[in-house]
């Protein structure tokens, strides 16, 4: 964030809370989750994961008009303790500490304002981000976090935003001042596939252009659209901003991001079908020597959802592509891709037991994860799990493949609070 664009967020930050101090809290809560987690390696035979996880979250409402929220979330894994991580880069996947939330809001009859560090999701699809590109990524653990908790795995950024509700259209509009680069496992550790550790080579002694050092004209804008009609439910997007993801040429750059788009859901009987369908204009896929290799990228997004009193049904299919790709040699990134996931859960003993199978693949880049997964819950506050996570790639054809050794059992408690 440039220094202006702080300058400015604090200082709204400052009148929001003179305003809600003023106005005098009338209610507080704080709630969390506090999770151990041990995971054994089938391949390595070794204790891949040894975690303890907290989240924290409180709120302090000014009656019926708003209030403050913070929530956080520290994670420490024992695994990065041995003595093979010392002095690497990833001995910093040790412990650490992550704000989440910290924002205010303020709530009117026909609107209501957030301004703060936030998170807001876009369109109608699971796992794969056609509309959903505001925030960038965190994969330091492939997928598994985003598996977990989508809002685990994607970083969290400073914006105003605006939602109106209207008599027929419902407006958002965002304005977010801050970026954020896309967090990749680090060097040495456990998902740092060949293909990550020649992109760390590649880094070292080049210049880096980070949008974080521009001005505050450089922030990011956003605005949703959404109505509901009698055939389906439909949002229109806009987002004009930064792409998270570095591409590599004469220097690592972080390039615009512009993306237009529309979602769809509807009922049909017990099924919900839904659609996400957007265009990335002018996107960075690559760099030919002479500068940066810029295309417009299409992606949609079918998905649906059944969902019983026993049992839950979920199927996506997913395709993307590059128009007019030109030379592939020029490409930092497949022309095409080709991806589903496939969801089920069933819970018997009054919904105090669950077993559920998670399957994603991409056809073009053959990388897949399977997990299968048992949850009991032994009380009210304590969540008993088990966990088998299988995963397959190539590192031939993608950059986060290579993951076949990386087969995982995992026993996990969750404790609410």
């Amino acid at each position: 964030m440039s220094m202006e664009s702080m300058l400015i967020c604090r200082y709204l930050l400052v009148v929001a809370a003179v305003w809600t101090a003023a106005a005098g809290a009338s209610d507080a809560w704080l709630e969390g989750q506090f999770d151990i987690r041990s995971g054994y390696g089938t391949s390595s035979h070794e204790w891949q994961e040894q975690k303890a996880q907290l989240q924290l979250a409180g709120q302090w409402e000014t009656g019926s008009t708003g209030g403050f929220r913070l929530a956080g979330l520290g994670v420490y894994d024992h695994v990065y303790s041995r003595s093979e991580y010392a002095g690497t880069p990833a001995e910093d996947l040790r412990n650490e500490w992550e704000l989440k939330d910290a924002y205010w809001l303020y709530e009117g009859p026909t609107y209501a304002l957030t301004m703060g560090t936030q998170q807001v999701t876009w369109g109608e699809g699971d796992y794969y981000r056609v509309l959903d590109v505001i925030h960038p990524l965190d994969v330091r653990y492939y997928l598994l976090n985003y598996i977990d908790d989508f809002s685990l795995a994607k970083q969290s950024l400073a914006m105003v935003n605006l939602e109106w509700f209207g008599d027929d259209w419902t407006q958002q509009w965002l304005w977010i001042p801050e970026f954020k680069e896309t967090l990749l496992p680090p060097s040495m550790s456990r998902f740092a596939s060949p293909n990550l550790e020649w992109v760390y080579q590649t880094w070292q002694g080049l210049p880096e252009d980070k949008p974080a050092d521009f001005s505050l004209v450089d922030s990011s804008t956003g605005v949703r659209l959404s109505r509901g009609f009698d055939w389906a439910d439909m949002a229109l997007y806009g987002y004009y901003g930064w792409n998270g993801d570095p591409v590599i040429g004469r220097e690592v750059s972080w390039q615009r991001r512009t993306v237009l788009g529309i979602s769809l859901s509807r009922a049909v009987g017990a099924w919900v079908l839904r659609n996400d369908s957007a265009v990335w204009l002018d996107d960075a896929v690559g760099f030919d020597g002479s500068g940066f290799v810029e295309r417009h990228r299409g992606h949609i997004l079918l998905g649906a959802d059944l969902a019983e009193q026993s049992y839950s049904l979920s199927l996506q299919a997913y395709q993307t592509w590059i128009i007019d790709p030109g030379p592939e040699a020029s490409l930092q990134l497949p022309a095409q891709e080709l991806a589903v996931s496939l969801y089920g859960d069933y819970r018997l003993l009054g919904d105090d037991l669950m077993l559920s199978a998670l399957v994603l693949h991409n056809f073009d880049t053959e990388v897949g994860l399977v997990e299968l997964k048992t949850e009991y819950r032994l009380q009210d506050n304590i969540m008993l799990s088990a966990l088998l996570d299988l995963f397959w790639g190539d590192d031939d054809h993608t950059l986060l493949g290579g993951y076949q050794d990386q087969n995982q059992i995992t026993a996990k408690i969750s404790y609410y609070f």
